[in-house]
């Protein structure tokens, strides 16, 4: 007589349901194993199978004691018999639900596994079945059971993954940049929580931007009253940001404090409206003057991209291509932006003295330098920043040995942009006369200007 109880709901004529109990009756009389039981009274010919969802649990009992097997599913492993498999890797014990209606029970022996027996809802019908003529079915798929449980391992990781995935918390955020807002991730973020168990392991799928403007940081919500910070890359940007003259935020730099291990001590990258790169180790760079950008890649490093349209985000995942092309934009404005800044709070200083013939003399002097120290740029002019020599004497003696200056030297890089450097140069005294100016050292600080400004106190 069949007997069979659902709980839930069966979506189709798979085992994709909520929850499933069976009770089989098997062909042969299987041995339960219990401590010091007597042999004769610790044998069962029945078997219950609860098949809930990704999981399966086989009960068999004796008048003595009963045995479980609790196995992750590995799947349907025939389509056609509509054949699913549960496995205990562990114990190296599992079992295969057939049809609803049958079922083999089956173990590890000498490092293959083997049918032990074989059992059906109907109890005439459990008589006929033969478990030589189910190993030789089944043998293929037992034979590749390793690799079965290896998948099986991954989808009920990425199962649990997603089970414990937090979405975006609820928030109406923005400002006038068009940061602010509900993004989607490139992937899937662990949440690190130190101190927490295994298996406590919680996610996050999407975050909810918001730039605070009065603690003047991006905080990152990711759930419920939880949140990391990312910050201004420097005083700078945060003064502009004060002053609301800052026309686009390019990048923001994470705390190695956060707790979203995507977002945790990475650059953030704007590439355009709504879409932000994530970096960590790797990244893009470029030369001073913001020519030549390229692509650092470190055996360590990654990155990730963060977006309000999902869609762009997975598109430019998989286009490294036009990832990259929109990052190495990125980095030249990024530049731009950080050189204009830089630019006005390091204005080029006015000439301290004068001196054309000096000036020139100067000049020769730096680019005879520049052409030995083969420095990449090309020097334009130069002049003196003092208003008078500086006179050095010996520390000794007292006797004056020579006298310097500082000068600006205006430059200009292959890609036509322009900078100026402070230098300094030496004369030297031979009692009655100071000689030829020659090189003395520089700063190596090279400040970004406008070539309109750069020329201006050529002549």
């Amino acid at each position: 007589m069949k007997k069979l109880i659902l709980i839930g709901a069966i979506v189709g004529a798979s085992l994709n349901i909520s929850a499933q109990n069976y009770e089989f009756n098997l062909n042969k009389t299987l041995t339960v194993g219990c401590y010091n039981a007597n042999p004769l009274t610790d044998m069962t010919k029945k078997v219950d199978v609860v098949v809930d969802k990704d999981k399966g649990t086989l009960t068999y009992s004796s008048l003595n004691c009963k045995q479980v097997i609790e196995g992750m599913s590995a799947g349907i492993v025939d389509a056609a018999k509509n054949a699913h498999l549960f496995i205990n890797e562990r114990d190296g014990k599992g079992f295969i639900v057939e049809n609803n209606e049958k079922v083999m029970l089956f173990k590890k022996d000498d490092n293959s596994y083997k049918i032990a027996v074989v059992g059906h809802i109907d109890k005439k019908l459990a008589k006929n079945y033969s478990t030589e003529t189910e190993q030789a079915n089944y043998n293929q798929i037992l034979l590749s059971l390793d690799g079965l449980i290896k998948d099986a391992k991954i989808k009920a990781e990425e199962a649990k993954k997603v089970a414990n995935t937090f979405h975006a918390p609820e928030g109406n955020y923005s400002d006038k940049y068009g940061i602010s807002g509900k993004y989607y991730l490139s992937e899937v973020s662990e949440i690190i929580v130190y101190g927490a168990r295994n298996g406590d392991t919680k996610y996050a799928d999407e975050v909810q931007l918001e730039l605070d403007s009065k603690e003047k940081v991006l905080k990152i919500h990711y759930g419920e009253n939880a949140q990391d910070k990312a910050f201004f890359l420097t005083q700078d940007q945060v003064k502009a940001f004060e002053n609301g003259n800052l026309n686009t935020i390019y990048r923001f730099r994470n705390d190695h404090n956060n707790h979203l291990d995507l977002f945790k001590g990475c650059d953030m990258r704007l590439l355009e409206d709504g879409v932000w790169l994530l970096e960590r180790y790797s990244y893009f760079t470029s030369k001073l003057d913001c020519s030549q950008p390229s692509f650092q890649e470190k055996e360590n490093g990654r990155y990730a991209i963060i977006g309000k349209n999902k869609d762009r985000v997975l598109e430019l995942m998989n286009n490294s291509e036009l990832m990259k092309s929109l990052a190495m934009q990125a980095v030249v404005s990024d530049c731009e932006t950080m050189n204009a800044i830089e630019a006005a709070k390091k204005p080029m200083p006015a000439p301290g003295m004068s001196d054309p013939k000096l000036a020139a003399e100067i000049t020769e002097v730096v680019k005879a330098h520049a052409a030995v120290a083969k420095w990449p740029q090309t020097v334009v002019y130069a002049y003196p920043k003092n208003k008078e020599w500086d006179i050095i004497r010996n520390t000794n003696t007292g006797i004056i040995v020579g006298r310097s200056l500082r000068a600006i030297v205006v430059l200009k890089t292959t890609s036509g942009k322009c900078q100026w450097e402070e230098v300094s140069i030496r004369q030297n005294y031979d009692g009655a006369n100071y000689g030829s100016s020659f090189w003395n050292g520089n700063t190596a600080i090279i400040v970004p200007v406008d070539c309109t400004d750069a020329v201006k106190y050529k002549k």
